[in-house]
């Protein structure tokens, strides 16, 4: 007979908020803290813990811990925190909760036919996007915040506080942020398929609930325009992704270049021949050699009424 913990019971039972409140988190409104797992940590949102859509809570940190090593569950924080392997982690975590460890019968465990463990009903919710989309989404959002507090999103901010009527109070607490360029990212990055995800410039708003991140809001800021300003608005089509299209991409390049118009589409069909043979070019530039004092214009002229 073997004995083992149970890792499930370990992290419904463990409070992964006490726990990093223990190692030196100090939360404020939100789920949000300056990562007590490293030295230097001053931006109190650079550690987020958030409940994943299988109810569990995890952590991730968004400035100074390693990758591969900035995020998890209980076990994989405290893990973390004490400088331990899994299975001490397990053991001390479960020695706190009061968890004792299980017998088993390793052989009769992996037979066919041995008893199945009862599926956990799990009750009919709509979920949030996943654990990958959380935490880029994150990072998106502490990186707003920090820009809308610098030097480049000072406009966006008195926007906010001025003609909006919001306080600095009211901006911490919802989150708001400022994102000053278009930036365009793997979906892979995202944990999604398909197209590039557009993080467009503007107010980034986040909508939150229970530290989870349902949705990211970029709103357009205004136009500062004089009253009867004219303004030229172009609505140009989606851009074409060519960005991981192998071999030649010069058709996709030139659809480009002619949708912001820039470029005519080219002819179809063969290109034409030059009209101008290469001698009557050759004839013509001896004509302009020789009659210095004529101006060109008159040159082309005198030379269209020759033929």
């Amino acid at each position: 007979m073997a004995r083992r913990y149970d890792v499930e019971a370990i992290l419904e039972q463990v409070d992964l908020r006490a726990l990093a409140e223990e190692a030196g988190a100090v939360f404020g409104h939100d789920h949000s803290s300056v990562c007590p797992l490293h030295l230097g940590a001053d931006n109190p949102a650079a550690f987020h813990i958030y409940q994943g859509r299988d109810g569990r809570w995890r952590w991730h940190c968004f400035t100074r811990c390693p990758e591969g090593h900035n995020g998890g569950d209980a076990i994989a924080f405290f893990m973390r925190w004490r400088d331990v392997d899994s299975k001490t982690a397990v053991r001390e975590l479960a020695h706190r909760m009061g968890i004792e460890p299980e017998s088993f019968d390793m052989h009769r465990q992996g037979r066919a036919g041995g008893p199945a463990p009862a599926p956990k009903a799990v009750a009919p919710a709509i979920d949030p996007p996943g654990d990958r989309w959380q935490a880029r989404a994150w990072a998106f959002v502490a990186y707003a915040e920090e820009q809308l507090r610098s030097p480049t999103g000072r406009p966006a901010m008195e926007y906010l506080l001025s003609e909006r009527g919001l306080d600095e109070d009211t901006i911490s607490l919802w989150r708001l942020g400022y994102n000053p360029r278009d930036v365009w990212q793997d979906p892979e990055a995202w944990g999604l398929a398909g197209k590039r995800v557009w993080c467009s410039r503007g107010i980034v708003v986040p909508g939150m609930r229970d530290g989870v991140i349902w949705y990211v809001k970029v709103r357009l800021q205004p136009l500062d325009l004089q009253e009867q300003q004219k303004v030229r608005i172009q609505v140009l089509p989606e851009e074409p992704d060519v960005s991981e299209e192998p071999g030649d991409n010069t058709d996709a390049l030139i659809q480009r270049l002619v949708a912001r118009g820039l470029m005519r589409p080219r002819p179809r069909g063969p290109i034409p021949p030059d009209p101008v043979s290469a001698e009557e070019r050759l004839r013509l530039a001896d004509l302009m050699g020789n009659a210095p004092g004529e101006p060109l214009s008159e040159i082309v002229i005198e030379e269209r009424g020759e033929r």
